[in-house]
């Protein structure tokens, strides 16, 4: 497989995990490539048509919010090659040199392409619970302080008496 196949395929399964459609890609990519991709031109790069620049990978990484090694993942890590425009190179050779070994990315026990998905999701999912956590520590905290003045009030009264 290409290597631009490989970048392509992975940057597909990104937008369309994302919910994004080609043509909001390509507008979005204007804000870091000082112009837009057509629909044309998403479709011919995810389809591997294309080279991409390091411009270009670090742009979709910041419009996707992933990393740029995300879109080098290859399905299967020990079958295959990777075409270069002159040289090829066996699966394990190429994840050996696309990620460093204490990535998890290239770990023996990569995560699925759906199981990145649902840790994205969880991870969000993490994240709104804590802030759900947050708040009601927060009104429990009022409620002791209001707890509190209360039982002040009923001292100082039978204080008073």
């Amino acid at each position: 497989m290409k290597i631009e196949e490989i970048v392509g395929a992975n940057l597909q399964w990104i937008r369309e995990d994302q919910k994004m459609t080609q043509v909001q890609l390509g507008e979005a990519v204007a804000e870091y490539l000082e112009k837009p991709w057509s629909r044309q031109a998403v479709s011919a790069a995810e389809k591997g048509r294309r080279a991409f620049s390091a411009a270009d990978l670090l742009a979709l990484a910041l419009v996707l919010d992933v990393t740029i090694p995300s879109f080098f993942l290859l399905r299967n890590w020990h079958e295959g090659e990777v075409e270069l425009p002159s040289f090829t190179v066996n699966a394990v050779d190429y994840r050996g040199r696309v990620f460093h070994r204490g990535d998890i990315r290239g770990g023996a026990d990569l995560l699925t392409r759906s199981g990145a998905g649902q840790l994205r999701d969880a991870h969000r999912k993490v994240l709104a619970d804590t802030e759900m956590l947050v708040s009601a520590v927060s009104s429990m905290g009022q409620a002791i302080n209001h707890l509190d003045n209360v039982l002040d009030a009923a001292e100082e009264k039978e204080a008073g008496c």
